[in-house]
């Protein structure tokens, strides 16, 4: 039976003597990262972004036209994948989290104004993270139901800025909100209504680079790494991989 094109993967990176990295979280479900499973068509455009999980999902685009690019030491010194105007990658055949459950995601970016990722490719509940349009600083939009969306208390200047930026989005599972973290430092949240954040049951798939929000709410940026898990992550955990970002990626 072959190896999983995922996990090789993930036994090289932690063959390399790296030390920790996402491939130690245990219910680690996804993990994009610029310098590997990218795959350029003829004009250095990315046509696909396979994930370095267990799951290798792949996030793709048919039109070159909206093909994200990338830059060869976009973050520090390290590629980035950059998105601008609408360039999106899609996979329309996998739901990364299911509805309802727990889940966490770090995200690695700069100089970014959009939705860098999305749960569900309608609009009836899908996740956006770090989605900031018209200076109000979304955690989680429900694109039907507005009572559901999550913002965040104060801008967030760190994640449009020059310098990059790592956050944390942590959910516990139906009737909570979530916990996140901008730089290691915890964010207040507050919730749009009376509800907390809800399940997301859209169409199956997900986006990078965009969200199903009514007018598309495209990310502008670059963005160098997407982990999630498909659990609330520890404290632990959390600061592990914290610690594994800045010595990767150098902040």
């Amino acid at each position: 039976m072959p190896i999983p094109r995922g996990l090789i993967n993930r036994m090289r990176l932690v063959g390399s003597g790296a030390g920790y990295t996402p491939a130690n979280l245990p219910s680690l479900v996804a993990w994009w990262r610029s310098d590997q499973g990218v795959s350029l068509d003829g004009s250095n455009l990315v046509q696909s972004w396979t994930d370095l999980s267990p799951s290798a999902w792949v996030a793709s685009q048919a039109t070159a036209g909206t093909r994200p690019a990338v830059n060869a030491t976009g973050i520090n010194g390290k590629r980035s994948v950059v998105f601008t105007g609408s360039k999106v990658l899609t996979n329309a055949l996998n739901n990364i989290v299911t509805a309802g459950s727990s889940y966490s995601v770090f995200i690695v970016g700069k100089t970014g104004n959009g939705a860098p990722i999305s749960f569900r490719t309608s609009t009836v509940y899908e996740t956006m993270l770090l989605f900031q349009p018209g200076g109000i600083y979304f955690v989680y939009g429900d694109g039907v139901n507005s009572s559901a969306n999550i913002t965040i208390a104060t801008a967030v200047t760190e994640t449009n800025g020059v310098n990059p930026f790592k956050s944390c989005h942590r959910f516990t599972g139906i009737a909570d909100n979530p916990g996140v973290w901008i730089n290691t430092t915890q964010r207040a949240i507050t919730s749009g209504g009376t509800t907390h954040q809800s399940t997301p049951t859209g169409a199956t798939g997900f986006m990078i680079g965009s969200s199903p929000a009514p007018g598309n709410q495209f990310w502008n940026g670059h963005i160098g790494e997407i982990i999630i898990t498909s659990s609330a992550v520890s404290p632990a955990d959390r600061q592990a991989i914290e610690a594994y970002q800045a010595s990767y990626w150098g902040f």
